[in-house]
């Protein structure tokens, strides 16, 4: 719940081998999308800070983007790290951030390259979405190898399911499935992919939800989807025929920033190095199937939980061009609301 707090004062040696400095009595507001991925924060990241930062309390909050820009242009602000998505913490939202210091945190560990940032966020874990597909429908010795298949009436008969909001990544999977190379992407030929979505015609589902995206394809109501990798485990896990491929698997990260005039700079700076850090970034995958975005991570990752991750994938990923929705996100929203709105 918000403000939920984890001051916990055990012994000051972190898990880095050394005492990590912290203000004394000193609250550090960490703001994310709680849920599960709350959960595995607090045991990953919160309660292990927490710990080795004798007079350091710890409270969650809700990350509400309108909540911080009110905060920021009040000059009343009250959280110190905040978790976002990929569509947060680039050139339009830089009035709103601290510029993160490379000083301090490992910058070039965390794969800039896949991860663009205009240096206001850093990104700290991987996941996304890819095909899912119902194992009992399959044709007999196939399935599906990418979205060009999910686009293949033909050979893999059947409905589809993707996901109602433009955030999914619909425009880049309809591309895709059209035969667009990953890195030829952007800028989005939004007509193309809408192009491309309407050559399915009864075939494709469109839903508002996410689970019900992955409950779809358990079901047999879809034979494949285009679903958060999360939703799909959790079906498999709990029995379902339900497989995934991870080739052509759209990767989300989570991206770590710290609001402009935040209480605690340097405190929230000094946690974001630590919980980017090798060890700290592959701990999280221990709770919920997000890999680390630090390179060192990777190789510290459960080999019983890396074939879960979309991190052990990142070879055939494909990985949005977040500087040119930057500049086009609003674009893309109202071509995809506005098509969509002629389906129903």
């Amino acid at each position: 719940m918000t403000g939920r707090k984890l001051g916990l004062c055990a012994a000051a040696v972190g898990w880095l081998g050394v005492a990590l400095p912290a203000a004394a009595d000193t609250t550090l507001t960490y703001v994310s999308f709680g849920g599960s991925l709350q959960a595995a924060e607090e045991k990953a990241w919160l309660e292990p800070f927490a710990a080795a930062n004798p007079g350091v309390e710890i409270v969650y909050d809700f990350i509400d983007y309108a909540k911080l820009k009110a905060m920021v242009e009040s000059g009343n602000v009250t959280w110190d790290v905040v978790t976002t998505g990929n569509d947060f913490g680039l050139d339009n939202d830089a009035a709103l951030l601290e510029p993160i210091d490379c000083a301090i945190v490992p910058c070039d560990k965390l794969q800039p390259e896949r991860f663009p940032t205009t240096g206001y966020r850093v990104p700290q874990s991987t996941s996304g979405l890819a095909i899912g597909y119902n194992t009992t429908l399959m044709p007999a010795g196939k399935v599906p190898q990418g979205w060009a298949d999910f686009f293949d009436t033909a050979a893999f008969p059947g409905k589809r399911v993707m996901m109602g909001d433009a955030s999914s990544f619909p425009l880049e999977q309809a591309l895709l499935g059209d035969g667009v190379a990953a890195d030829q992407l952007y800028p989005l030929d939004i007509k193309r992919a809408l192009a491309n979505l309407e050559s399915l015609g009864d075939d494709l589902i469109v839903t508002p939800s996410y689970q019900g995206c992955a409950e779809m394809v358990a079901s047999g109501e879809a034979v494949m989807g285009g679903c958060w990798t999360g939703r799909l485990l959790a079906m498999a896990e709990a029995g379902q025929p339900v497989a995934l491929q991870w080739n052509q698997g759209i990767i989300s990260p989570g991206y770590f920033a710290i609001p402009k005039g935040a209480p605690n700079k340097d405190l929230a700076m000094k946690f974001i190095a630590w919980a980017v850090s090798a060890e700290p970034a592959a701990a999280l995958s221990r709770y919920i199937p997000y890999g680390p975005a630090n390179v060192d991570g990777l190789a510290l990752v459960d080999p019983a939980i890396a074939p879960k991750l979309q991190s052990s994938y990142l070879e055939v990923s494909v990985f949005p061009d977040d500087i040119w929705y930057d500049k086009h996100r609003a674009e893309v929203a109202t071509a995809w609301a506005e098509w969509l709105a002629g389906i129903q």
